[in-house]
């Protein structure tokens, strides 16, 4: 083991100031009498010196007691043995000889955790299935999955009950400690996310890793660098998550009470002075109203110091991926984005309910779009162009019939084609879409409804055009951005534009929001300024990994990759696009890069080949070749250093090119030859192509205006 090495994480576990480590498994309960076969115990005591009462009252002196008999022998009695193991008097003997191994094989494999930890200088304090609060709060908790027998529900209920309890006595998220949960079984790993969910631990503050890792001094040492890069980041988020858990049960009523002050007056007030000369809906109205001062109660009000605090972050230091990072990530900013429950387009709402009724049937979409070209203007046969365009027909002649018959439209509103990968924007002014149901404000039939078409691109790789891009649109499950074309404007006459859209089948599925839709509309509008909108999250899409070596006679084996394991992603940015746009990044989780030491420690484990002086010439070389790559994994298996490189962001190379994670170790390429081509000198090639995996977690009812 590289001393270097383990100076390097011993120094960033200080800087990050992990100083004590908790380890909870119940194999630190204290021992009972069920812990040991009945022979051990006979054996015990018939070892024990009985024969006359001095021998039996100096058996007395070490636990104050002594049982009349072998049955007698209880659980207090087993664990003062136990707790006096090392100083039992006349007792030594006999427990040494027949019950010293089996009560301390249960902890005796996290001893190995236990004194790898101590020597990077950690307090390290061990406890059983019922934590309390007698220790010394601990930066870094090791917390077994099962407290108790393994594959049980109750020995997870436990753990989950122990982590809860531990929490309970740090009294802010800045102060909770990093759990690592652990497990001697590798399933356990599908299940460390439900158990996080279940605990209310943010994730980035808690890990999964296999116990094997533990005892394994190298992959200890990586576990530790990882996790000691979590704080102090970590512990200001878990502050603002645990400040929006604290204050949303104080916001919550004052909410309700402040809009209950309102009475029916303040709701007459609103409609008829504000919005009905308008003939903006008053529910429309008040969603934005009340959702906006719920945000500033919450949000602006109660959580502002937190906030402030996160406004300071900078990750300087890339975290190591466990896991392909969150998909509710896409899912918030897509609700950020468009609003989704528009329903069918219709009338004014203030229309009679026989009216309304006559609105445009909401159609089902394809669960398989075919990605074609949106038509030219020349191809359009409904409305046209402001340029060369032919607008519909049939302007109405009263303005309250008009009103009956014209369709409602809000800026923003997205219409899509039915299984076509073509939607179209409403971007005329706000204010211009507005009128009354009667003649109050009158709507206009010869006026035109403007369209900005917007064409469907699948997200991966960089966008094909120039802005303006809607970067998030979730259609069937998959995820995909708008280009929107606003140079190919689509004009309709009002009177027209409800048959015109019926006929090409369009229908409104989404609403995009403010400002995303003025940044659009400012596009088209050639405005000199430009609307600054939220920047889109980094997205991911999970990639397939094949792995493969090469065996002693020169030849390619494929290696096999548990599934669980078998993930990489790749990360795509709107700033990464605008410095080298033939690059992706790309980032391998930890259970991938466990797999990878594994397969470089076989190869370290192989003894060298022996090479006689009458071996043929490529023999010879094979041989060579082979034993250079046995020492170069010795050497590579124990450098922490290297693989902390491996879990790294690193640029994917394209299709039949590859790139080197560590020299002349891991080499990492798109289509590379793995047949007797493949000349590379690496011992590992790591095989990356696109998956097939969709986006199923946004399929719920929440998206079905989407789909």
């Amino acid at each position: 083991m590289s001393t270097h090495s383990t100076d390097s994480v011993a120094a960033r576990l200080k800087e990050k100031g992990i100083e004590r480590v908790l380890i909870v498994d119940d194999a630190f309960d204290r021992p009972r009498r069920t812990d040991l076969a009945q022979n051990e115990l006979a054996d015990f005591w018939n070892e024990l010196p009985l024969d006359s009462p001095e021998q039996l009252n100096s058996l007395q002196e070490p636990l104050n007691s002594i049982p009349a008999s072998e049955e007698e022998i209880d659980d207090a009695y087993v664990a003062a043995l136990y707790d006096q193991r090392d100083n039992l008097g006349p007792l030594q003997k006999a427990y040494d000889r027949h019950l010293r191994a089996i009560l301390g094989e249960k902890h005796g494999h996290l001893d190995h955790l236990i004194a790898g930890l101590r020597n990077l200088g950690l307090d390290v304090d061990s406890i059983g299935t019922t934590p309390s609060g007698d220790h010394h709060p601990a930066q870094l908790i090791f917390l077994d999955y099962y407290l108790g027998e393994a594959g049980v529900a109750a020995a997870v209920t436990a753990a989950q009950v122990a982590v809860r309890v531990l929490l309970s006595h740090y009294t802010v998220g800045r102060e909770k400690p990093i759990v690592v949960l652990m497990s001697s079984r590798d399933s356990v790993n599908e299940l460390a996310e439900e158990f996080r969910e279940q605990t209310g631990i943010v994730g980035g503050m808690f890990y999964f890793v296999p116990k094997s890792d533990l005892l394994d001094r190298v992959r200890l040492l990586l576990t530790l660098d990882m996790v000691a890069m979590a704080p102090p980041q970590g512990h200001l988020i878990q502050d603002f998550v645990d400040g929006i858990e604290s204050k949303i049960g104080t916001v919550v009523p004052k909410f309700l009470t402040d809009i209950k002050r309102l009475n029916l007056d303040d709701y007459v007030y609103i409609q008829r002075l504000s919005l009905q000369a308008d003939g903006h809906p008053l529910g429309d109205y008040l969603l934005w109203l009340f959702s906006a001062y719920f945000g500033h109660l919450l949000f602006e009000h109660s959580l502002v110091t937190e906030s402030r605090e996160l406004d300071k972050m900078s990750f300087d230091d890339h975290i190591p991926g466990q896991l392909v990072p969150s998909t509710q990530l896409t899912a918030m900013y897509h609700a950020a984005l468009f609003d989704t429950m528009v329903g069918p387009l219709g009338t004014h709402p203030r229309q009679p309910k026989e009216v309304n009724e006559g609105a445009l049937p909401h159609q089902e979409q394809s669960a398989s779009p075919e990605l074609e070209e949106i038509p030219s203007e020349s191809q359009d046969a409904g409305g046209t162009t402001l340029a060369n365009g032919k607008n519909g027909e049939g302007p109405g002649d009263n303005g309250a019939r008009d009103a009956e018959t014209l369709p409602y439209f809000k800026m923003g509103d997205i219409f899509q084609r039915s299984e076509m990968p073509e939607l179209l924007m409403v971007c005329n002014p706000a204010c211009d879409l507005e009128f009354t149901p009667d003649d109050r404000r009158r709507p206009k039939p010869e006026d035109t409804i403007l369209f900005i078409p917007g064409k469907l691109e699948k997200l991966q790789g960089y966008p094909s055009s120039a802005p303006p891009r809607t970067e998030l649109f979730v259609y069937n499950g998959d995820s995909y951005r708008i280009l929107w074309q606003p140079k190919q404007l689509r004009a309709i006459k009002y009177a027209s534009v409800k048959d015109w859209l019926s006929e090409h089948e369009y229908v409104r599925v989404a609403r995009l929001r403010t400002p995303f839709s003025y940044e659009v509309q400012q596009h088209f509008a050639s405005n000199m300024t430009r609307v600054g909108v939220p920047v889109p999250p980094p997205f991911y899409r999970p990639l397939q990994v094949a792995l493969y070596k090469k065996d002693d006679n020169g030849n390619i084996e494929r290696l096999a990759i548990a599934k669980s394991q078998e993930v990489a992603f790749a990360i795509a940015t709107h700033r990464s696009e605008r410095k080298q746009k033939a690059e992706e990044k790309c980032v391998f989780t930890t259970g991938f890069v466990r797999t990878l030491q594994k397969s470089v420690s076989e190869i370290a484990s192989q003894p060298p080949l022996p090479i006689e002086d009458e071996l043929e010439e490529s023999k010879r070389k094979r041989r060579e070749r082979t034993n250079e790559r046995i020492e170069q994994a010795r050497q590579l298996k124990s450098n922490v250093l290297a693989w902390r490189e491996v879990t790294e962001i690193f640029a994917v190379p394209i299709s039949g090119k590859s790139c080197w994670l560590v020299s002349k170790g891991i080499e990492v390429g798109r289509n590379v030859h793995t047949d007797g081509r493949w000349s590379s000198t690496a011992l590992l090639v790591v095989h990356i192509s696109e998956s097939q995996q969709r986006l199923e977690h946004l399929n719920d009812p929440a998206y079905e205006d989407v789909r």
